[in-house]
């Protein structure tokens, strides 16, 4: 079972503003850069922010490095330099407001913010993978030293912001005269078009808030030598609840006995070859959005190539004003993604496919719900700190809160 938190007690350097028209109380503070409980800076610089994280998890990868000494000693595994080590990184790229350094806009093709944001996404990835080789910890050397090596994997939370419009309208297609600039990613084939229909779901957009394939699908790569099969292609949907129980497979940990998981371990499908991939008998439960009336539900489940909606919702498109759930449906509708990614039309529901897809989905809804117990969750009391002397304010004496520990901006190169 999932408890509530506690909210942590804020010790210095936080200060909370004095009950006068200054810091917060003037009206909603700059957001802040914290390290732990520690203000690095208040505002943020986000045109920094992912050169400073990436620096932090190289310093991190270091401090993890093998010598050239234990390559060729008798070193214990249980020195510092050898431990194990897990590194969580959530880079700000792809997301709006596409922050970057200057340089990256001239390196982009489109000499856009989407373009540079990813440009500098790209340089993340390539400083985390160089920090890895440095470290000595990247290639499987079990044999002669007892390390297999570092499990890297790679993946995205959700699909495109279609409020902010996708980059391609402007930046390939053309569009001179948009006054808008596109920061927006692109859903590929996978459009949700039945959504968009005025004959099908009445309009809006299906990237991100909602259940469409184009909301959630991401890609996801993984490597790991003498584990993970060079070009290998798994064809069924994985989850990132897939990613706790294969992380403490890798670490050689049993989960916990005292719940029950949504995921399962990948190892074993990672490890073998293609033609012996038999995929798991498995449904996936994809949540809609909880603004939606009647709250957060199951809106949809995922059964091999099927899918069985038995709520569908859109969000709002690029040019449109903000809403997360209109045009909503009640009715349930399957879709082959097989045949037809786009989810553009629903088998017809009388035939024996769509109702024993509809049948097993009821049946996989009843029994995800029977694991949940009321009242015991994990989350997070958004009415707890709402006041603006709760607001985390490193300067009260200031207008806007504003403070900085660093002047300039110093690369880990220089």
């Amino acid at each position: 079972p999932h408890r509530a938190l506690l909210p942590a007690p804020v010790p210095p350097p936080f200060r909370t503003a004095p009950h006068r028209v200054q810091g917060a109380q003037a009206g909603n503070p700059a957001v802040p850069l914290l390290e732990g409980h520690r203000v690095i800076e208040q505002p943020a610089n986000l045109s920094a922010l992912t050169h400073r994280l990436d620096s932090a998890a190289e310093e991190f990868i270091a401090l993890h490095r093998r010598t050239p000494e234990q390559n060729n000693s008798t070193m214990p595994t249980s020195a510092p330099e050898a431990r194990p080590f897990f590194l969580y990184y959530a880079m700000p790229h792809m997301h709006a407001p596409q922050a970057f350094l200057p340089e990256f806009l001239a390196a982009s093709a489109t000499h856009s913010p989407y373009g540079a944001s990813l440009r500098e996404l790209d340089n993340s990835v390539h400083r985390v993978w160089q920090a890895l080789e440095h470290a000595r910890v990247l290639e499987d050397d079990s044999e002669e030293n007892g390390s297999p090596g570092t499990l890297v994997i790679f993946s995205s939370d959700n699909g495109p912001w279609n409020i902010k419009c996708n980059w391609r309208r402007r930046w390939q297609v053309g569009d001179p005269g948009s006054q808008v600039e596109p920061l927006g990613g692109d859903q590929g084939p996978f459009l949700g078009a039945w959504q968009r229909s005025s004959r099908g779901g009445g309009g809006g957009d299906t990237g991100k808030f909602t259940v469409f394939e184009g909301g959630h699908r991401v890609p996801a790569l993984a490597w790991w030598p003498g584990v993970v099969l060079p070009g290998s292609v798994i064809s069924w949907p994985a989850s990132h609840l897939d990613l706790l129980p294969t992380l403490l497979a890798a670490a050689e940990t049993p989960l916990p006995t005292d719940r029950a998981y949504d995921g399962i371990n990948l190892l074993p499908y990672l490890g073998s070859p293609p033609g012996k991939r038999h995929p798991p008998r498995r449904a996936l439960f994809h949540i809609g959005d909880p603004s939606a009336p009647g709250g957060s539900q199951v809106d949809a489940v995922r059964l091999g190539p099927l899918k069985v909606f038995f709520r569908t919702c859109a969000a709002a498109a690029c040019g449109e004003s903000y809403y997360t759930c209109a045009h909503l449906s009640n009715e349930t509708r399957v879709f082959d993604l097989d045949v037809d990614p786009a989810e553009s039309s629903p088998i017809p529901p009388s035939s024996p496919k769509a109702r024993a897809a509809t049948a097993e989905a009821f049946r996989a809804r009843a029994a995800l719900l029977e694991t949940i117990e009321p009242g015991l969750f994990t989350g997070t009391n958004f009415s707890s700190g709402a006041a603006p002397s709760d607001w985390v304010c490193c300067d009260p004496e200031n207008l806007s809160c504003r403070c900085s520990t660093t002047n300039s901006l110093h690369r880990s190169e220089e």
